[in-house]
């Protein structure tokens, strides 16, 4: 009896033993085409997030900068500078020191980033060269070169850019985040430059690809040492494994907590059934799926980020860009049914030059949650420093004007939380206009989009009168 019974044991164990190689093989093959697509995603988003944050500090300093002063900078308005170490030894004009500090407390606000030069360059005699350069200990030379990049062009047609690849100069190599100053006539008279050390950012990406790639790689090994273990009936082993294969997936999660900010400190994890031999291939099998859920959740939370403005927690330009892309191809394929509302914040630039920079993200946050409660539910995009862009799919005048209102009663709430805390001064003034897509004459977004823009400022220019009188 014993022996029949072994018999069809050893038969039935033999019998299994293909099927479980080829579900080892599934899942290899499954697990390593997963991991090669959620490395190469999350790579790229993370550079998308870092790319914003670089976009968005030297969009902070140009909205900031007065574009009129700056052209009056001189080569006598520059600090004077050591000849034989370049350290600087005297202070510049009254004019560039005011510049410089408003470059300072730009570097010195960012917190989650190391700067460690912005600068702003200017075109004489068709060369880019440094005319404003804070930096005490070696400032560039009034006049010097800067070194060209492939973004340079495209920030002085007007549109802040960050270069894809790092250059290197004499002070290191560096990715460069470039952003147009304007000046009162709209024309671009500068560019503010914002270096970030390549080093800096190739960790953040490495550290991320580090762990997708080790994650797949533990999830890989799973998968081979479970057939072996399974194959070889070890039951101790396998109670081993299964507590490798538990504490693995919990310093996963710990892991991919620590990047996104979770806190996991107080969260009770779930205790695990003990396993057996009987169970183990459902235990392995469910931990596999739970440890593969954590990386398509990180990945997510990575594109998240990727589509979020770093101030204001509103759409980015990247994800403005992806909305406009699909309203073209409605226009393009005649069924598109769309309104454009643009909003820019008035007098920024005279609150931070009197109340410093702090109160100046204060205000831009503040607008930004003005947008989030009046037009909740539609895509709300931070465009510029200051100026924001909502997309209104089948919208109306009336209904616009109904949302406009809601504007300004969450201006005037805005107004009255601020004014507890700050001097009447600190207060929140918002210009808006919207145009609504018209197919008899608009062809393209940026058509609605420049009559939306031009009725914004219409609007900023009555709301300037109105407190001139």
């Amino acid at each position: 009896m014993d022996k029949a019974a072994s018999k069809g044991r050893k038969k039935y164990k033999d019998a299994n033993a293909p099927f479980f190689l080829i579900m080892c093989l599934v899942m290899v093959i499954a697990i390593s085409v997963i991991g090669v697509l959620l490395t190469a995603r999350s790579v790229t988003d993370l550079k998308t997030v870092v790319w914003d944050h670089m976009e968005s500090v030297a969009t902070a300093a140009a909205t900031l900068i007065d574009g009129d002063e700056l052209k009056l900078i001189t080569k006598d308005d520059y600090p004077i500078l050591d000849e034989e170490t370049g350290a600087r030894i005297a202070d510049g004009s009254e004019r560039c020191t005011k510049i410089e500090q408003i470059l300072i407390k730009v570097r010195e606000a960012q917190k989650d980033m190391y700067i460690p030069y912005i600068y702003i360059t200017r075109l004489e005699n068709g060369r880019q060269v440094f005319v404003i350069d804070p930096d005490i200990d070696a400032p560039a030379e009034y006049g010097e070169e800067v070194v060209y990049t492939p973004s340079q062009p495209i920030a002085w047609s007007g549109q802040a850019m960050v270069d894809d690849e790092p250059y290197s100069d004499e002070w290191g190599t560096y990715y460069t985040a470039w952003s147009p100053v304007k000046d009162s006539g709209g024309r671009v008279v500068g560019l503010v430059g914002v270096d970030f050390e390549a080093s800096q950012i190739t960790e953040e990406i490495n550290h991320s690809l580090t762990l997708i790639i080790s994650a797949t790689v533990v999830l890989l090994a799973l998968s081979i040492t479970f057939f072996v273990l399974y194959s070889a009936n070890v039951s101790k082993r396998s109670q081993m494994l299964g507590d490798e294969i538990n504490d693995l997936s919990d310093n996963l999660q710990t892991m991919f907590d620590e990047i996104e900010g979770i806190e996991t400190s107080n969260k009770a994890k779930e205790t695990e059934d003990a396993h057996s031999d009987k169970d183990f291939m459902k235990y392995v099998h469910k931990k596999t799926i739970t440890m593969t859920q954590q990386l398509r959740r990180h990945t997510a939370y990575m594109e998240q980020q990727a589509n979020l403005d770093f101030l204001t927690k509103t759409g980015n330009t990247r994800a403005y860009s992806t909305d406009k892309d699909k309203i073209q191809a409605d226009i393009d394929e005649g069924v598109a049914d769309f309104a454009v509302a643009v909003f820019d914040i008035n007098d920024l630039k005279t609150k931070n030059d009197s109340f410093g920079h702090e109160i100046g993200d204060l205000i831009i946050r503040s607008a930004a949650d003005v947008l989030k409660k009046a037009f909740k539910g539609y895509n709300i995009y931070r465009i510029g420093g200051d100026e924001f862009s909502v997309t209104l799919p089948s919208a109306t005048p009336e209904s616009i004007e109904i949302l406009f209102k809601l504007v300004d009663v969450e201006t005037e709430r805005v107004n009255q939380s601020l004014g507890k805390t700050y001097e009447p001064a600190v207060n929140l003034s918002i210009a808006k206009g919207y145009a609504i897509f018209d197919p008899s004459t608009d062809k393209e977004f940026k058509d609605v989009f420049v009559r939306a823009d031009n009725n914004m400022y219409e609007n900023k220019e009555i709301c300037h009168r109105s407190r001139k009188s």
